[in-house]
């Protein structure tokens, strides 16, 4: 009885202490083209490279971590960043998580118009029209229930973890080469949490680029024909065009069969697999839509967004077991979200399709180009409705 018990006991107390031990880790990793593209960061040697690879590092812990705390990623050799990427503890500043905005904490004034679906003509009800002003003023939701959201994946943050660091940050930051891998033994180590280790596949990867193979012009018919290349490893692909009509109101559309607003971000395979079965998201074999005339006439210069998501890639320690109970708690948790997007102003593409030549090629007109691309992107958000779904989502 004796043994029994102390057997019993020690299992409780090796329980309790993985429980204290706990960390979560989260990888996202983003292949950026089109205005995606960050100039002085994707070029190797003379010739740019028509896409950027982002890498965004998150670890929470359930142990407190003193100031001086340190905490590393040691990623593959081939990822090109270096022999470790430092964790930077942040600490929480009492205020709403850094990029998560309520609509009804905005002061918007006007309203917004809402299509959706892929074909030469809009579907019957639309467009859907949400009158901020009036809805602020009768105390409802802003957003109806009737409109899809997307739901984010539970990032760690300052808020949610007794410690959370994260790379890149203001002393560490050396971009990812466009060639970089992930794939190969990844390790993560430090003050504050248990060594976290696991290994990426090929076909865990950062995407390959979204390439837009259309033009953004619109049709003898008023239609603008949109078309892209097929991505590998893509669960699904998301478009979004987003404007502000003559008169003020502001113009969304997306790719969805359904309603639905907003820019959705990284997402875990089961939000991916929900929003395909709402068909929300176009499958992985279609890369191509029709944005219908009605809306194609208010999107001239509008912030165009063409999305791919990939697999999320899963470990923990202890691996999980099949018939895990619902209070199952491992020692640590990590996460790879995968995604790969374009972004461009309607009928800039022409311009953007240029940029992969020599620098030295000399064509015509390239000197009265001054704008970079990044400069145009966040000039570009600055207007309208981009500016908008930028700071909420």
């Amino acid at each position: 009885m004796k043994i029994g018990f102390l057997i019993t006991a020690g299992l409780a107390m090796v329980a309790t202490v993985a429980q204290a031990q706990q960390a979560t880790y989260w990888m996202t990793a983003e292949t950026g083209s089109g205005m995606n593209l960050q100039p002085g960061l994707a070029g190797l040697g003379k010739k740019q490279q028509d896409y950027t690879r982002n890498l965004r590092l998150h670890l929470g812990s359930s142990r407190s971590a003193a100031a001086d705390a340190k905490a590393e990623h040691i990623p593959p050799a081939d990822l090109g960043a270096g022999p470790a990427l430092p964790l930077k503890l942040v600490k929480d500043d009492g205020g709403r998580e850094k990029g998560i905005v309520s609509w009804e904490d905005l002061d918007i004034k006007g309203r917004m118009l809402i299509y959706w679906g892929c074909g030469n003509n809009v579907r019957a009800n639309q467009p859907a029209i949400i009158d901020f002003s009036k809805a602020k003023q009768a105390g409802a939701k802003i957003i109806p229930a009737s409109i899809l959201q997307f739901s984010q994946p539970p990032l760690p943050s300052a808020k949610k973890n007794a410690s959370y660091s994260n790379w890149p940050n203001e002393k560490s930051s050396k971009p990812i080469p466009a060639q970089g891998s992930l794939a190969g033994d990844h390790v993560v180590r430090g003050a504050y949490t248990p060594d976290i280790s696991f290994s990426l596949s090929q076909n865990q990867d950062f995407l390959a680029p979204v390439v837009l193979t259309s033009s953004t012009s619109p049709a003898a018919d008023g239609t603008i024909q949109l078309a892209w290349n097929p991505v590998v490893n893509a669960k699904g692909y998301f478009a979004m065009a987003q404007s502000s009509a003559a008169n003020g109101d502001m113009v969304y559309w997306s790719s969805s069969e359904v309603p639905t607003m907003g820019a959705p971000d990284f997402m875990q395979a089961s939000e991916i697999n929900r929003l395909l079965q709402k068909k929300a998201l176009l499958g992985q074999t279609q890369t191509q839509c029709t944005i219908p005339a009605e809306v194609a006439k208010h999107l001239s210069g509008a912030m165009l967004n063409i999305s791919a998501f990939g697999p999320e890639a899963s470990f923990s320690h202890p691996p999980k077991p099949a018939n895990a109970k619902a209070d199952w708690r491992p020692e640590w948790t990590a996460h790879l979200l995968t995604k790969a997007s374009y972004f461009s102003a309607m009928g800039m593409e022409a311009k953007l399709a240029g940029r992969g030549r020599d620098d030295d090629a000399g064509a015509e007109g390239d000197e009265e180009e001054t704008e970079t691309p990044e400069q145009a992107k966040k000039s570009l958000l600055k207007k309208g409705v981009g500016g908008l779904l930028k700071k909420v989502f």
